[in-house]
């Protein structure tokens, strides 16, 4: 059965004013974004830039359904075919505003995130992304004639079994809220388990909390096994921490020639701190060697590789230069006897 009637000229005033709606909507749109793109360079407030980006494409949307909403007044179709668009058109209203709201619900919580220095909040972010879905879908639902009454009652009888099935997932995304409340473990902290497992943390979310390694693999692990695990966090309370480069060498060796090259180590390597100067602390004397640990700060621990290593060289480069006997271990000791031939 054909609804639709009419000759083409009858749809060209319906098409028009569609048109002219969606243009409309362009236009606002770029009128709302220019004046929150000045708003934001004069005040600076990221607050305008999440409206800015929540409202992309939004008013067109809007203006283009509001089109299609006047022209159904100019269209020839039957009445039937009139309410059933009519009821689409408002579902896809409520839609708009999901996502709408949905993303100024996200913005505005990585906006306080980052405000208050909060690590990552990828987690709170989908769980307020689907709260916004799910009210959505229950209020098309309800608009349409689909009571969601038995829908409540049914997921709170089977809110019961769904916890018993996924116990071990409730329990990570409980204990991935409170790792993120609690703020001891951070995005971008440096961190060592008491598994042995180290490296620097890139997310915690819903289920896991990602781990990158120094060799750059990435270690999964479940947020139940972090929020019961002993953690050794060498970004808090603050990045800078003392490390000690432990030497051996001939008593002869000059104190000053060991901290010199240190403090020359942390001017010219980055992750160095110059502010506290190296020092020398005495472990022991051995077989003619003093052995002994220069500490050196750095600003966090990855840094401490790189500084470690051009030491190193550099004390070997000394040694040889200043024809100093390098640092001896009991296994290269060589000894002679009476004959004067080496045993």
């Amino acid at each position: 059965m054909n609804h639709l009637t009419g000759t083409i000229f009858d749809w060209l005033i319906p098409a028009v004013i569609v048109l002219f709606g969606f243009f409309i909507g362009v236009l606002v749109e770029r009128i709302i974004s220019n004046k929150l793109r000045k708003v934001i360079q004069r005040t600076k407030l990221n607050s305008y830039d999440i409206v800015n980006v929540s409202l992309n494409k939004i008013p067109t949307a809007m203006a283009g359904i509001l089109g299609i909403y006047g022209a159904l007044a100019y269209m020839p179709i039957k009445h039937e075919i009139f309410v059933i668009i009519n009821k689409v058109l408002i579902v896809l209203i409520i839609l708009i505003a999901t996502v709408m709201i949905s993303r100024l619900s996200t913005g505005f919580i990585q906006f306080y995130a980052h405000k208050h220095q909060f690590p990552s909040v990828s987690l709170f972010t989908n769980i307020a992304k689907i709260t916004v879905i799910i009210l959505g879908i229950l209020i098309i639902l309800q608009y349409s004639g689909i009571s969601i009454s038995p829908i409540l009652t049914a997921l709170g009888v089977g809110g019961l079994a769904v916890a018993l099935a996924l116990q071990d997932t409730l329990s990570n995304l409980f204990a991935g809220m409170h790792i993120i409340a609690s703020r001891l473990v951070s995005p971008g902290d440096y961190v060592k388990l008491e598994t042995g497992d180290e490296g620097i943390v890139k997310d915690i979310n819903w289920r896991n909390t990602t781990i990158q390694s120094l060799a750059s693999n990435m270690i999964i692990m479940p947020n139940v096994k972090i929020s019961t695990s002993i953690i050794t966090n060498y970004n808090k309370p603050e990045k800078e921490l003392t490390v000690a480069l432990p030497l051996s060498v001939d008593f002869k060796i000059v104190e000053k020639l060991v901290i010199q090259i240190a403090r020359d180590i942390l001017k010219e390597i980055p992750g160095g701190v110059t502010d506290a100067g190296p020092s020398l602390s005495l472990n022991s004397v051995n077989d003619g060697n003093i052995n002994f640990n220069v500490f050196i700060k750095v600003k966090e621990f990855t840094a401490q590789f790189a500084i470690r290593n051009e030491f190193y060289l550099r004390i070997q480069q000394a040694f040889q230069e200043n024809r100093i006997p390098g640092p001896m271990t009991q296994s290269g000791v060589l000894l002679k006897n009476a004959g004067g031939e080496r045993e």
